[in-house]
Order: structure tokens, then sequence, then C-alpha cells
């Protein structure tokens, strides 16, 4: 009994470094949660995005299920195998004696025309949902680029807001200073006080929208939770000179929405062809293996052509051609309105991209430099003694207000400007 107790506990003791090893192990190796960091530019998020996108896999499995109609359009119709009795004295019974059974194949073949203008219309088809696809990915790409550069925008507001906090810190600190040195009133304080807690708020007020901004980009480019992404590009003013007339000759060109119209109307085209194809006769071919009743005969063999006569053409046909002829001016309408609808498109963000291009240039010649000069001297005359703390606060605020709206307007121009090359094709014309 005692041996037993023993070495029961020779056992525990051995166990207990043992568990504990486990323990840790098992807390080391919970790295799930491990989060991954990426320091993106717009082109490489832009890249990201093509490649992962949700949307876009959905419309390019579209794509690639739309190309497999062209086989379907020219396959002929099924082989037809038949096997008859002839001449049976009962109906019900199969394996009486019989005058003559043939056993053998057709096959019916549209009219070769037919056959040319099905394959035709299928590849116009095919070609238009090509360019919706493309489409697609042009929407994407303005998509991301807004969202990227909002989260610059966040970013840039954000770190305003901290070196706005900051100030205020200072001011609260410069105010408590005076107040214990009996140069100013205790209300400059409180004051100082609660533009500071205004400034905490509108820190994290900024911090969250910043959140938002980069989840927003990450449910773009299907990226995990665990995944943290930071957008490294600066916002920026980049001059765009081209003429408006050369881009609208240009988005009429290479539209992806204008090509795809296209190429439906041309399909409406060949649909009329191919209704009128159909008073043209169709075929059908036949061969087949006879035996007769008499064993002695053998086996011999026979064919059949047949043609499908459009008798009823006053019917059918004359309907057919009288809905394709209604289509094809449909698919005309379209095309001009759809022509007409991105030459407005492309008008309005041209001119919304000047308007910004306009307030960008008056920020960064004129505002930006008389707000900056008007901190700096409020400030000195403040330390001085000459200006009250509302002055400068005043300043201040009139300082991160106008960077704010200067990064704003920034923001929006890059907007407008993705949003014009969205509606020009996705790219500016080669000078």
């Amino acid at each position: 009994m005692r041996i037993i107790i023993i070495l029961a506990n020779i056992l525990f003791l051995i166990s207990v470094p043992i568990l504990g090893k486990g323990k840790i192990s098992k807390s080391v190796n919970v790295k799930e949660g491990t989060v991954e960091s990426f320091n993106l530019r717009l082109k490489e998020t832009i890249e990201i995005a093509l490649k992962n996108n949700l949307e876009i896999k959905a419309a390019e499995y579209d794509y690639n299920a739309s190309k497999s109609t062209f086989l379907q359009k020219i396959s002929p119709e099924p082989l037809e195998y038949f096997y008859e009795n002839e001449g049976l004295p009962e109906l019900s019974d199969m394996t009486t004696p019989f005058d003559e059974r043939r056993i053998g194949i057709s096959q019916s073949f549209d009219f070769p025309l037919k056959w040319y203008y099905k394959g035709k219309a299928s590849l116009q088809e095919i070609k238009s949902v090509e360019m919706d696809f493309n489409m697609k990915k042009l929407e994407l790409i303005e998509k991301v680029t807004e969202v990227y550069n909002r989260v610059l925008l966040k970013k840039r507001i954000n770190e305003y807001e901290e070196e706005n906090l900051a100030l205020l810190k200072d001011f609260l600190d410069k105010a408590q200073l005076k107040y214990e040195l009996g140069e100013s009133p205790h209300i400059e304080v409180l004051k100082a006080k609660v533009e500071f807690s205004k400034g905490e708020t509108n820190k994290l007020i900024a911090e969250n929208e910043l959140e938002l901004a980069k989840a927003y980009l990450k449910f773009l480019l299907n990226l995990e939770e665990k995944h943290s992404i930071e957008a490294v590009d600066e916002l920026k003013y980049v001059k765009i000179d081209f003429n408006l007339y050369t881009l609208r000759g240009f988005a009429l060109n290479m539209h992806p929405e204008i090509k795809s119209v296209e190429y439906k109307y041309l399909n409406s085209k060949t649909n009329k062809s191919l209704a009128w194809s159909g008073f043209l006769p169709d075929w059908h071919i036949g061969f087949f293996k006879m035996r007769f009743g008499n064993p002695t005969e053998g086996n011999k063999w026979g064919s059949a052509i047949g043609i499908n006569l459009p008798l009823w053409f006053f019917l059918k046909q004359t309907g057919e051609v009288k809905q394709a002829n209604a289509e094809l001016s449909a698919a005309e309408a379209r095309l001009e309105n759809i022509r007409n609808m991105v030459l407005l498109r492309v008008d309005m963000a041209y001119k919304e991209l000047k308007a910004f291009e306009k307030s960008v240039l008056m920020f960064e010649e004129n505002i930006l430099a008389e707000a900056d000069e008007m901190y700096r001297i409020a400030s000195v005359s403040y330390s001085e003694g000459q200006a009250d703390y509302m002055e400068l606060l005043e300043a201040q605020r009139t300082l991160t207000g106008t960077r704010k709206q200067y990064i704003q307007v920034l923001y929006n121009y890059q907007v407008a400007l993705a949003a014009l090359v969205k509606e020009i094709g996705g790219n500016f014309p080669e000078k």
C-alpha cells in the first residue's frame, strides 16, 4: 500500500511540470487573431480589389458562363435514333414476323446561313457581357479610389485634431499658470478646460471615422478581420490638362457601357437577318438499315433527304421579322440614349473637377498662408499679453478649420477625378 502511495506521489510530481508546460504552450499557440498589417498605395489597393472583391468575382463567373453559350447556339439538334417495324400482324407483339424492319439515325440541320447568323449573334452577346464586366471593374476602381482617399482624408483630419488637442492642452497649461500668477481670472481656466474637453471629443470622433473608412476599404478588398491596412499615399493636387471635347470624343470610343450597348445593337441587326433567314428551308438527313421478313433476302441500306418548307411564312416568319425590326429600333434608341448619358456624365464630372481645382489653388496660394499667419500673430500677441485667450482660441479654430476645409477640397478633387476617369473609359487619352 505504501509503495502505491509513493508511486502516486512521484507520478503527481512529474505531471505538474508537464501540465504547466501544456498550459503555457496553449497560450502561446493562440495566434489565430494576430493582426497582419499592410501598407498600401492606391495602385496596389486597386489590384487587390480587382483580384479579391466578391462582386467582381461574381461578374467574372457570369462572363465565363456567357462564353459557353456560343457552342450551345451553333450546336445542331440532337441526333435521332429510330427503330421501325412494318407489316406486324399484331401491334402488341413485337416478336411476331414482320414485312420490313428499319434501324437507323436521322439528323436535322439548319440552313447554313442560319447557322452563321446564330454564331455571329452569340459572339456579339458575349462581347456585350464582356463590356458589362469591364464596366463593373471601372465602377469598383472608382469606389476603391474614393474610399482610399476617404481614409487619407480621415487620417489627416485625425492628425489635425491631435495637433489641435496638443495646442488646447498648451492653452490650458498657460491659462492655469497665468491664473496662479494672478495675471488672468479663473474663468479663462474654465473656458480652456471646456475647449480641451471639446478637443478630446473631436479627436475621438475623428478616430472613429478613420476606423469606419478603413473597415469599408477592407470590405471592398475582401480582407479578413485580422488584416489591418494603412493608406500610405498623400492627398495632393494633380493637374489634369485635357480639353473637354477631347475627353468627350475619347469617351464615345472607349466607354465600356457604350460598347456594351453597341454590341447589343449589332446583335439586334444580326437577329433581324436571322429572322429573314427563317424563310429558307432546313435540312433533314437520315441513314438506316432495312431487313425484310424473308430471311433469304438479307439486309439492305437506305438513306433519306428532306427539307422543311416554311409553308406558313405569312404567320411565323413574318411575325419574327416584325419583332426583329421593332427590337432593332429599340436597340438603336438605347444606343443613342447611352451615348448622350455618358457625354452628360463626362461634362458634369469635368466641370466638377475644374470647380474643385479652383478651390484647391485658392487654398494653396492664399488661404492656408493667411490662416497660418493669423495664428502666428495671435500666438505672439497672447504670449506678450497683448491679446486675450479668446482671440488666440479663435485664431486656432480658424487655422484648424481652414486645414480641414483644404483637405476636404483635395478629397473632393480626387473623387471628381476618379469619376471623370470612369466616365471616359478608365484612362486618359495619350497626348
